[in-house]
């Protein structure tokens, strides 16, 4: 995965379907740092991390097909949160590719406890290869 140490919330799997589907079980714990003032008391996670997760799980899917590709997150086109996750709440997160088109995937992400909905969003993901990011970065030149 391309993110740092300190931003790669997704690091493993518990299901593929390399380049179409993912599938995960988390559990917050209440110490990571999104805690820290979402909500003092009353920590909850962010609506954002919850994109991040799906969007972190979707490149590990499509790694697992081609290592060699560098995935990105372009846009996210819906999402909807319809529960608080809590420290300690159990999480499937599951993914699956909907659309492709070029090197453009759409990804559908969905989060649930106990079997319930509580987070969905549908995103989209550019699939560089390394060499042609770096050059988009200013980083690298193409031969």
């Amino acid at each position: 995965m391309s993110h740092g140490v300190s931003f790669k919330l997704i690091s493993r799997f518990d299901s593929v379907v390399p380049g179409e589907e993912a599938a995960v079980v988390l559990r917050p714990s209440g110490a990571e740092f999104y805690f820290v003032d979402h909500f003092p008391g009353r920590p909850l996670v962010p609506g954002v991390i919850q994109v991040e997760w799906m969007a972190q799980l979707a490149t590990l899917c499509l790694q697992e097909k081609d290592p060699n590709l560098f995935p990105v997150l372009l846009s996210i086109r819906r999402s909807q949160f319809l529960h608080p996750i809590r420290p300690g709440d159990e999480c499937s997160l599951e993914v699956k590719k909907i659309n492709e088109s070029d090197l453009i995937l759409t990804f559908r992400g969905q989060i649930r406890i106990a079997g319930q909905l509580v987070s969905e969003a549908d995103f989209l993901v550019r699939n560089w290869s390394s060499e042609d990011f770096a050059v988009a970065l200013g980083q690298g030149d193409k031969q």
